[in-house]
Parts: C-alpha cells; sequence; structure tokens
C-alpha cells in the first residue's frame, strides 16, 4: 500500500469511532533494542489490531546471527521465500545458516561462536558474488524479513513499522529499502534523526538511487570528507516497494516537532524522559503532551504511558506507546534468563532504574536497569574487556593522515584519545559502556571470545515505571506476562 494524505493513525481512529463507536485510542509497540521488539511480539501485537514496531538496530548481525543459530522456528528462510533477488538469498543462506542437530546443541551449551559481519563504513566494497557490499545486503534481507515475518504471524492483521536511530545513519537507506520491499506502514525514528528521512523515503519509492549523508568529526577545510555519504542503489535487488511507509518522529519538545512536521513527518512520538533507552539530552525542558496537540498531526504519549491511556483519550490523544512491560512480555526477543530476572526483581519491589549520562557511546541519556550480572554492576562492568568488534556505534574521524578512522567512547582507551566534537559527546574513549555487545546479548545472542576466555554480558534498559507497571500486570491478570495481558492492562481504566 501507498501512503498519502493523513496519518494511517487518523484513518484507523476513524475506522474505530465509525465501527465500535468510540474513538478508542492506539497502542504502539515501541521499538526496543535489539530483537527485544521481536517478530513474534510484533506479530501478538498486530494482531490485536494495533501498532507494532520492530527494530533496525544492528539488522546485518542480527540475521547473521539468528541463521548460524539455526533459524530454529523456520521464519527467516520462509520470509526469504519471498525476497525478490534469490541469488542473494541464496548467498547470505550459504555463507551464515547453520543447520540446527545435536552437535550444534553442544556447541551453544559450551559458547556459541558467530561468523562475523563486515563493519559499515562510508565506502562500501561490493562483494564481486552479489554485486553489493555483503552488510548492506544483510540489512536490507534483515528489514524485509522481520516486517513479512511479523505480519504473517500478525494474520494480516493491525500495522507494522521499523524503529531506526539517528545515531546509527550509516545502514539508513539500507533498512529503510527492506522495510519498504517488505510492506512496512511506517518508520518511527529519535536519537537525532534527520529530517530529510520523507525525502529518502520518496526516492527509495521511486527506485532511484542516493547518498545519505553522514556526519564525521575533524575535517579539515577542503577534505573530500566535507559531504561523506553513504551511497545506496535499489536497483540491483531487482524488486519493487510494497509500500511508501510514512514518517514518525521521536521528539520530547514542540520546537523539535514542529520542524520534523514541516520536512514532512505524518505523526509525532511525544517521548518522556522516563521512557525506557535513549532520551533527551538533559537541559532542554519537555513540553506538556497537550501542547503537542495543537501540531495538526497525531501525536502518541511514550513514557510512563502504560497507566495514561485514559488520560490521553480523555484530551484527544491519538494514542500510547509502550516499551517495558511488552519487553517482559513472554513473545519479547529478551533472553529468558534476563526477563525472569527483571520480573521476579520487580515483583520483590528490588528493581531499580535510573538514568545514566554516560553509559552510552551516543551520548545520550539512557535508562539502565539494575540486574544482576549484567553491566549496570559495577564488577561487571569494571571486567569486562574492552573491544570494539560489532561497531554499530562508532563513528567517523579524519584522522592526521587525512583518511577516515573510527572511534567510539566503549573502545580501549589505550588506541586513542581525545574527546569527540558535538553537543552530545561530552565522554572520552574508554568511558562508556558496549551496547552493541551488551544489547545482542540482552537477546541471546552474546558474542564469545576465546582467545580471551570472554562472553559478552547484557545490559537491559527499561522505563523508569517499569516496576510498578510489572507488578501491576501480574496483579490484574497473573503470570506469565503476555503481550494480550500488557494491552489489556494498558486499556484497564485508571485506578
Amino acid at each position: 500500500m501507498r501512503h498519502t494524505g493523513e496519518s494511517i493513525i487518523t484513518r484507523e481512529l476513524d475506522r474505530r469511532e465509525r465501527e465500535e463507536g468510540v474513538r478508542r485510542p492506539i497502542i504502539v509497540l515501541g521499538g526496543m533494542g535489539v530483537d527485544i521488539s521481536s517478530k513474534r511480539l510484533a506479530g501478538a501485537v498486530a494482531s490485536s489490531g494495533e501498532f507494532a514496531t520492530l527494530s533496525e538496530t544492528g539488522g546485518a548481525i542480527r540475521i547473521a546471527r539468528v541463521l548460524q543459530d539455526g533459524d530454529p522456528d523456520g521464519h527467516v528462510r520462509e520470509s526469504l521465500q519471498s525476497f525478490p533477488n534469490q541469488e542473494m538469498v541464496a548467498y547470505a543462506l550459504g555463507k551464515f545458516y547453520q543447520e540446527s542437530g545435536r552437535l550444534e546443541k553442544l556447541r551453544k551449551k559450551a559458547g556459541k561462536l558467530y561468523r562475523p559481519v563486515p563493519k559499515y563504513e562510508i565506502e562500501n566494497r561490493a562483494d564481486p558474488r552479489v554485486g553489493v557490499p555483503l552488510v548492506e545486503m544483510l540489512t536490507v534481507l534483515d528489514a524485509f524479513e522481520q516486517v513479512v515475518t511479523a505480519r504473517r504471524l500478525a494474520g494480516g492483521r493491525g500495522f507494522i513499522g521499523m524503529n531506526g536511530l539517528g545515531k546509527i545513519p550509516l545502514p539508513t537507506a539500507a533498512a529503510l529499502y527492506g522495510a519498504m520491499l517488505g510492506g512496512a506502514d511506517y518508520t518511527a525514528r529519535g536519537a537525532g534523526a534527520k529530517a530529510d528521512i520523507p525525502a529518502v523515503i520518496d526516492t527509495l519509492y521511486a527506485g532511484n538511487p542516493l547518498d545519505y549523508s553522514i556526519a564525521v568529526d575533524y575535517v579539515p577545510a577542503g577534505s573530500r570528507w566535507q559531504h561523506a555519504a553513504v551511497h545506496f542503489d535499489p536497483a540491483p535487488y531487482g524488486g519493487t516497494p510494497a509500500s511508501k511507509p510514512e514518517f514518525w518522529a521521536i521528539a520530547g519538545t514542540v520546537a523539535g516537532a514542529r520542524h520534523y512536521i514541516d520536512n514532512g513527518a505524518a505523526a509525532i512520538v511525544d517521548e518522556r524522559r522516563i521512557a525506557g533507552g535513549h532520551n533527551m539530552p538533559d537541559g532542554i525542558p519537555e513540553d506538556p503532551y497537550e501542547a503537542f496537540l495543537e501540531l495538526g498531526v497525531p501525536v502518541v504519549l511514550a513514557g510512563g504511558a502504560a497507566r495514561a491511556y485514559a488520560d490521553v483519550e480523555r484530551v484527544g490523544g491519538a494514542g500510547v506507546q509502550i516499551g517495558s512491560l511488552f519487553a517482559v512480555a513472554q513473545e519479547s526477543g529478551m533472553s529468558p534468563l534476563e526477563r525472569g530476572k527483571v520480573v521476579m526483581s520487580a515483583l520483590l519491589g528490588k528493581l531499580r532504574v535510573h538514568s545514566n549520562k554516560g553509559v552510552s557511546p551516543t551520548g545520550y541519556p539512557f535508562e539502565v536497569a539494575e540486574v544482576d550480572g549484567t553491566l549496570s554492576d559495577p564488577d561487571v562492568y569494571q571486567a569486562r574487556t574492552r573491544v570494539c568488534d560489532l561497531s554499530v556505534l562508532r563513528t567517523p574521524y579524519v584522522n592526521a593522515d587525512g583518511d577516515i578512522g573510527w572511534r567510539c567512547p566503549a573502545d580501549d582507551s589505550d588506541k586513542m584519545s581525545g574527546r569527540f566534537r558535538g553537543p552530545f559527546a561530552a565522554k572520552k574513549i574508554g568511558e562508556a559502556a558496549c551496547l552493541c555487545n551488551g544489547l545482542f546479548a540482552s537477546a541471546g545472542m552474546p558474542q564469545i571470545d576465546l582467545t580471551r576466555g570472554t562472553k559478552e554480558p547484557s545490559i537491559i534498559t527499561l522505563g523508569e515505571n517499569a516496576g510498578n507497571d510489572i507488578r501491576g500486570v501480574v496483579a490484574q491478570f497473573g503470570r506469565p506476562i503476555t503481550a494480550q495481558k500488557v494491552i489489556d492492562y494498558v486499556r484497564l481504566p485508571n485506578a
């Protein structure tokens, strides 16, 4: 489908009012982490007629690891059967798929070693077997597969979207195109997302190549890197986009939201500071939710919204976005071990979540849940060997030779020094936690390094109200927590 004119949110609200007699606000599954808002979770939320957001973060690594884990439920291989370029699919399967069996189970028990995926560069070298860079191809395949699988699991009901971070710009065009091939309804983007996303979607929908601009630090005047950009050409993929997704901008201020709307945003997600994950930098005052409602587009409230549904309905808001409760639902991609720890800690009244200004390499504040055995434990954090081997959040700079170098505040401080530039880059090398590895570990796909004898620890992010909300769901509906129970809880009248 191609979306034009008013937002799909407005059309869905109108449908509910027409068919149900009430303009019932929507519920949105927030796009979380690496596979936390999993396809299974997205399918469960969308099957209830609601809006389910997947995550494109680390997509190339995610699909490669799922294939190496044997694609246990078969969803990846089934969905990729409809990808337009089957030579690319065959190449990806041949390179990464490992059939699960007894030997595989023993390897996983001992510690899974994953075959590495090439790191994203500004200028990515094409793989001669497929004519495009391997990391780009995997990014496209991942976004396509996630959307197609979630839609199938939802039985064709509801709405499917894809979340992306402005702080991870390198795969933006490839991930958007994969989601469009799969038929995504919308893309929600925050953490410094650029306002040019609608223009990028228009270009990709028309089948045209584009150069997606990338910010580079320490660029001298006259350098070739002053206008650095990642080139993406949809032609080799051989397909036609199944949708033209609308852009939902994640913003914490009315001024920021208005800027996005002026550039084509169809809806706004008003994210409060108490929301999980990355949040707005300190020192920027939040505008009240009611102020957003005057912008003329649907506004979805996020952050502490699990018990705000009735209030949003009362003031005429479009809906609420829920993250933390869905993250601990049975269908989420969080590893069962970590999910169990979180729920038990919440039920005992011991779950603590705090905003940490320095834990994330992005420079944005990051909400961290205190969970035993994770990077929230100072001893675990200090014991981890610093290495930048996944490099999803690394940033480019011009080195002394005039070439592109890469660095990350979570990397080894002995490799390089100096502070990052920009308003959100105050940390030095060696001062941040490795979110890339931590988030993959929390999704049950930890990096193993036998040479160092290490297994990467998890990091878990939740909203500040998570403990109360978890206890509320269990008190109302019992255990285990499921996506449907979360939806039913959110729709309860305020106590």
